[in-house]
């Protein structure tokens, strides 16, 4: 594994965190999105360079700008913006195009799983928002998906 995925280490348990309150709650806490940055800001100076940081912060910034727009649209949530945002800055902007590819496959599998687990499991009473709302996907499965899946791709 290169030192510029071992911030992606770091960040894995802030990402399965994620992925388990979007599935709860249907949001990602800011307390998450935080501890992420903050990982970034403690990690990143010891693995990477200067410039190499200023890249990813450019590409971590590109992205809340296309996603604030996307979140203005209503077509995604802010929590989702945010954390997309913040683990752009431990992607390797090499790692990019895989990452997207990653992301893309784990949204379309954790659309499937999460409509399967609706058809079989729906209850509006249930203490899970995936299992109460039908409307809404936890984006923040596949956005930990993809980070979590893109270290053991690129090794």
């Amino acid at each position: 594994m290169t030192p510029a995925l071992l911030p992606l280490i770091v960040v894995a348990p802030l990402l399965l965190l994620t992925i388990w309150c979007d599935l709860k709650f249907l949001r990602i806490p800011n307390l998450l999105v935080g501890g992420a940055i903050v990982a970034a800001l403690v990690v990143l100076p010891f693995v990477l360079t200067l410039p190499e940081i200023l890249i990813r912060c450019a590409i971590a910034a590109g992205v809340f700008l296309a996603g604030f727009a996307a979140f203005s649209a209503r077509l995604i949530g802010g929590g989702d913006v945010k954390m997309m945002a913040a683990l752009m800055l431990f992607v390797p902007p090499d790692a990019a195009a895989t990452f997207c590819l990653l992301l893309s496959a784990a949204l379309l599998i954790g659309i499937a799983a999460v409509q399967g687990l609706r058809a079989v499991a729906f209850d509006p009473a249930s203490g899970w928002g995936v299992l109460r709302e039908r409307r809404r996907y936890p984006m923040g499965l596949s956005i930990g998906l993809a980070g979590l899946a893109l270290p053991w791709m690129m090794s």
